[in-house]
């Protein structure tokens, strides 16, 4: 949601509380809870028109046991914090200086190289990758719990499509065929292609989460897990032109016109432009346009033409 010149920021924390019920059982067990989450964020930007996105990335949880009116452990506080960002892209026309002249006094043009990036869209898949992970030779039993820490994706335009690769990991927490609880990690390459609307070879950014994890256990020795990895990228294009940074003019270098003559025929070629005619004889576009009665700004074929001066 957005309003002017903020976003609200509206979603669900996933909280899965892994405890022991009993201290004489040393078996745990999970519990899930949805917190729901709304936070304004500044902007600075204010257009309807503005594509927006929003990421939210958990920074810290705290879960502390509470008591009860009757005096037991039966309540859990939690405290989640979490880091939100908004990104706003927003069209603008923007006018370029890529030359200058004066018609009294020669002027010295210094440029630069100027960087331009307009966002495209937004291409979000779902990459679900199937991994086994193999355990200890004490096997293994039953599954506590099962899920990622994190992950690292980049992105690149490839051919027409979008390729992403990267890392992730998977954590898992079981009980062997001893009933004996083990914790171990692996992390696994990952690869998704998908085909890309954006012309050209648009640059990507990639973020990337885990979603839902599934898993099964097979022969005790190992378990086959199904992650759904949700991508999203942003595609942009990028142009670097180079344009006038600034004109200073040198009032020592007059420029030479003739005082005598109002106007100057001159016979162009095709391909010339009325700007590089204008700027060699100290006229004006417009002027030149409205003298020979033309529309375009480039000569498309060879005509003789009236400069006024």
């Amino acid at each position: 949601e957005r309003e002017e010149r903020q976003v609200t920021a509206v979603g669900r924390i996933l909280l899965k509380v892994l405890y022991l019920p009993d201290l004489t059982d040393d078996t745990p067990e999970t519990m899930e809870y949805e917190l729901p989450f709304r936070q304004n964020l500044d902007c600075g930007f204010a257009g309807e028109g503005a594509d927006l996105s929003v990421f939210i990335d958990v920074q810290g949880t705290s879960v502390r046991i509470k008591s009860d009116a009757a005096g037991e452990n039966s309540l859990l506080e939690a405290e989640v914090t979490l880091a939100a960002a908004a990104q706003a892209y927003e069209t603008k026309t923007v006018t370029l200086l890529t030359d200058a002249y004066s018609r009294s006094v020669e002027v010295a043009l210094e440029h630069r190289q100027q960087t331009f990036r307009r966002f495209l869209e937004t291409v979000e898949e779902t990459a679900a990758e199937k991994q086994t992970v193999s355990v200890s030779e004490s096997g293994i039993s039953r599954v506590l719990d099962l899920w990622n820490e994190g992950s690292t994706v980049s992105g690149e335009i490839r051919d027409g499509e979008l390729l992403c690769r990267g890392k992730y990991d998977l954590c898992l927490l079981a009980i062997d065929q001893e009933g004996r609880p083990f914790y171990l990690e692996r992390t696994f390459e990952m690869q998704h292609t998908s085909p890309c609307r954006g012309k050209g070879t648009p640059e990507c950014r990639v973020s990337c989460e885990a979603g839902n994890i599934g898993y099964r256990i097979t022969g005790g020795t190992s378990v086959e897990v199904k992650t759904e990895l949700r991508l999203r990228c942003d595609l942009y294009s990028t142009e670097t032109l180079r344009c006038v940074a600034e004109v200073v003019p040198r009032e020592d270098l007059p420029r030479n016109r003739d005082q005598d003559s109002s106007l100057v025929l001159y016979y162009a070629k095709a391909g010339e432009t009325l700007w590089d005619i204008a700027k060699r004889y100290a006229a004006g576009v417009s002027e030149i346009r409205e003298e020979n009665g033309m529309d375009d700004t480039v000569i498309d074929r060879p005509v003789m033409l009236m400069i006024p001066v």
